[in-house]
């Protein structure tokens, strides 16, 4: 190779890299949802489903947060086509794909993490539809590697928890998790959170909204779950503040709505919310 030719090939290699860093130094304001729109549509962000947006890149994520917030996330239209609808439409297809496969031989952490794309549909199929819990897997193993192990406890939010609390909970998975990583020497290495918020934070609306809001972006929700399932996932804060200090859910997702500007709540989601308040106060 000469050298004006390895010249031109550094020159590229160059240009490329800018271009990159260009485009996620580039911070729009997007101050009108058409603004806001028309950079979705010429990034072509109407061809991907939201779930890939909100962990894609640097500025997807800021465009995705941008339209949560403003409440301008409902009009645009995303690709949310899921190619398992098209595969084990009932659960006994998919269950005897898994035993077909061998995958009652292996734990579910183990699909969760896979990098074989298959076996990743067929597990978030199983899970989306409730099905794994009727499927035979080989429970024994979980956790069987401190990855497993450690993918589970961010999966489920003990990240963001304190680690006394999650010893001290009454989630007994989470107490099983907690004392196996301490059986294997694994959970020094794992980060909890072990900043204190100061006294009266979980009263202030704004917080809790704004801790909503990035809950429903996380996990790309449609709108806030109830009590139960916030608990399960690692948000029991989130939701024992909602109950606690703002009204309860049927209140709070008002709030919620009104915030970003989204419609009222139908008779048929109040009911589900106020149905939420019972089994959260109950708990």
């Amino acid at each position: 190779m000469t050298k004006t030719q390895l010249e031109s090939l550094l020159d590229n290699y160059v240009e490329g890299e800018d271009t990159e860093t260009d485009r996620e130094e580039v911070k729009p304001t997007w101050e009108t949802e058409e603004e806001w729109k028309k950079y979705g549509i010429e990034n072509e962000f109407n061809k991907k489903n939201p779930h890939g947006l909100q962990k894609g890149q640097k500025y997807e994520r800021s465009w995705y947060q941008k339209g949560v917030k403003r409440g301008w996330i409902r009009n645009f239209s995303f690709n949310k086509k899921k190619d398992q609808k098209s595969r084990w439409k009932t659960e006994e297809e998919w269950r005897q794909y898994g035993l077909g496969k061998g995958y009652h031989k292996r734990s579910p952490s183990s699909f969760r993490d896979s990098i074989d794309e298959i076996e990743r549909k067929w597990y978030c199929r199983g899970s989306n539809q409730k099905w794994c819990k009727n499927f035979d897997f080989n429970r024994n193993l979980e956790w069987d590697t401190f990855e497993e192990w450690e993918y589970y406890g961010i999966d489920n939010g003990y990240n963001q928890d304190n680690a006394m609390s999650i010893l001290n909970g009454d989630d007994e998975k989470s107490r099983k998790w907690y004392k196996r990583g301490e059986y294997k020497k694994w959970i020094s290495e794992f980060t909890f959170n072990s900043k204190r918020l100061p006294n009266g934070t979980w009263k202030e609306l704004n917080y809790i909204l704004e801790k909503a809001l990035e809950a429903i972006d996380e996990n790309g929700w449609d709108e806030l779950p109830g009590g139960t399932k916030l608990c399960q996932i690692g948000y029991g804060a989130l939701a024992t503040s909602i109950h606690r200090y703002h009204g309860g859910f049927l209140a709070f997702r008002e709030k919620l709505r009104e915030y970003i500007g989204q419609p009222r709540e139908t008779e048929s989601d109040q009911l589900e919310s106020l149905l939420d308040d019972y089994v959260g106060g109950s708990e």
